[in-house]
Formats: structure tokens, sequence, C-alpha cells
């Protein structure tokens, strides 16, 4: 290879590499919080990163953190992204999953059995708060 093509071909190659690590920290790319034992809901702004709210300050593994994010689905009827010590959670009709990063491969979290035995025992709870909120307002 000549001197200008080895020039060109490491340029080419430095601006590949500064447009791929530009992307990984877009809001795609964005990490979750890392946080012990924070279960965190993050919110989206258009063309920026997540912002992040904690949820729990102690929730002692990632499936507590996901049926706590699942309630809050379960409460507002939309879907919920959270964050639990670097990985993203995503709840929606379809699945309670997880990821690394927004833009990764989701993995499940609950099956469907686990799922519905979970969310019914989420409705029994938001049943109960609703009725005690009633009879003392």
């Amino acid at each position: 290879m000549s001197a200008k093509t080895n020039r060109l071909l490491g340029r080419a190659l430095l601006l590949a590499a500064g447009m791929l690590a530009s992307g990984c920290q877009g809001p795609a790319g964005a990490p979750a919080p890392v946080d012990f034992g924070v279960c965190w809901r993050a919110d989206f702004p258009p063309q920026s990163r997540p912002i992040f709210t904690p949820v729990a300050a102690r929730a002692p593994d990632l499936l507590s953190c996901a049926a706590d994010l699942d309630l809050a689905y379960l409460s507002e009827g939309a879907p919920v992204t959270g964050a639990y010590q670097g990985r993203y959670i995503f709840i929606d009709r379809a699945a309670i999953a997880s990821a690394e990063r927004l833009n990764m491969i989701r993995y499940p979290v609950f099956n469907v059995a686990q799922r519905a035995s979970l969310e019914s025992q989420l409705r029994a709870l938001l049943a109960s708060q609703s009725t005690r909120s009633r009879s003392q307002g």
C-alpha cells in the first residue's frame, strides 16, 4: 500500500472510531446508573440523555426493582423504563425485560406465569390502597 492510501485508511478508521464512540454516548447508548441497591425510573426528554429518579433506595435485586416499576406501569397504564445496578428494565404490555443499554437485546425478567402472578398481587395491593384512601377521605 502506498503512503497516501495508508493515510486515507488511517483517517477513515479514526473517523469511524469517533462516530462509534459518540454514538455510544447518545441517548440510546447512555449507561444505566450503577448505585448499589437503588431502583431508578428513567424519563426521556427529547434529544437528551435519560433523567433518573430513585424509586427505591434499598431494592435487594433486579427482580424487586422490576416489581416496583411494574406497580408504576399498572398504576399509570403506560410503558415504564427504569434501571438497577447498571441494567435497564423495560415494562410494557408485552413483557418485563432487561438490557445493559437502551439499544441492546432485551432479555425477559419474568416468564408469562411469573408476571401474571406478580401482577395479580400488585393489582390486589393497588385495590387495597384505593379502598383505604377512599375510607380515609
